[in-house]
């Protein structure tokens, strides 16, 4: 903690050229706070107790929700834990990856999406495009072919 908050104070005039100093301030204490809680908690839950309430308090105040997102993603290991379900093993694992697209970046969506929404056409942009194009690629960089010695590479 003591080199964070060293470099946190070097990197300011930098990070300033980019952001509001309001911004960063929010986003240096929450990252303080969610690693300190990430590493002192020994429970997951416990650590998400303590992330929910601060994140949404951090999203709902912050400029750019994706810049949020992106400052919080390595403030602690990708640990997955597996939500319980009576009759299964688990209904999914959850991480801090997966804790900050459901608290930070789905109500960034729907924030947009209903901005947004009225003003569209419909129609798909060159973005939309590139998008598309991008996940045609994955797919078929990704899917074996049908071969007698093929291998599947595993996501993990």
């Amino acid at each position: 903690m003591a080199i964070a908050t060293i470099i946190f104070r070097l990197a300011k005039p930098i990070a300033l050229q980019f952001m509001s100093g309001e911004d960063f301030s929010r986003r240096r204490s929450v990252w303080l706070i969610l690693t300190s809680a990430g590493f002192l908690s020994p429970n997951f839950w416990i650590y998400a107790l303590v992330a929910i309430p601060l994140l949404t308090w951090a999203y709902r105040r912050d400029s750019n929700a994706v810049a949020l997102y992106l400052f919080m993603l390595h403030v602690i290991p990708p640990v997955g834990v597996i939500i319980p379900i009576l009759g299964n093993n688990g209904l999914f694992s959850v991480d801090n990856y997966r804790l900050l697209a459901f608290v930070v970046l789905v109500p960034a969506w729907t924030r947009y999406r209903r901005d947004h929404q009225k003003n569209t056409s419909g129609e798909f942009g060159v973005m939309d495009f590139l998008l598309l194009a991008y996940g045609a690629l994955q797919v078929a960089l990704y899917t074996p072919p049908d071969l007698p010695y093929h291998a599947i590479i595993p996501d993990r």
